[in-house]
């Protein structure tokens, strides 16, 4: 069974990773609308999604991945974070999770070794362009 700890903050996850710098991805450098659906945007790391956009966008102070069409949402709607190298650790922001959301969002975390745990994140800030932080630490890939 992998031994994984989930951050909150950022601060907390920088220093369980305890190294320093860690590779980050801002989109910055990408212009609106580009569209990242399978392509690498850190090494070994890639986006997928059966919504009809996986794209950047100017969210409420930087760039930020991901946009999708509400009209286009059901139950089964889900982005997928793809991993072709070795990483026993992930965070990101998830910006514009709208507070009066019913219920959580589920994300599904699976390891190299074929185990695999869901965890629960609720839209837990005042507004939608309060970022919430997820990150995850394991002592197994991801």
């Amino acid at each position: 069974m992998a031994i994984f700890n989930i951050f909150s903050s950022i601060e907390e996850y920088n220093n369980a990773l305890g190294i320093n710098p860690v590779s980050t991805q801002d989109f910055e450098s990408f212009a609106n609308g580009t569209d990242l659906d399978g392509v690498e945007f850190i090494s070994g790391i890639s986006a997928t999604s059966n919504l009809p956009r996986v794209e950047v966008f100017q969210g409420s102070e930087d760039k930020e991945l991901f946009i999708l069409d509400r009209r286009s949402v059901s139950d089964d709607s889900f982005y997928e974070i793809n991993f072709s190298e070795s990483y026993n650790a992930v965070g990101f922001d998830i910006e514009a999770f709208n507070p009066v959301t019913p219920g959580p969002a589920v994300l599904d975390i699976e390891f190299a070794d074929g185990e695999s745990t869901s965890v629960e994140i609720l839209p837990t800030k005042p507004t939608e362009s309060d970022p919430i932080f997820f990150g995850i630490v394991a002592d197994k890939p991801i």
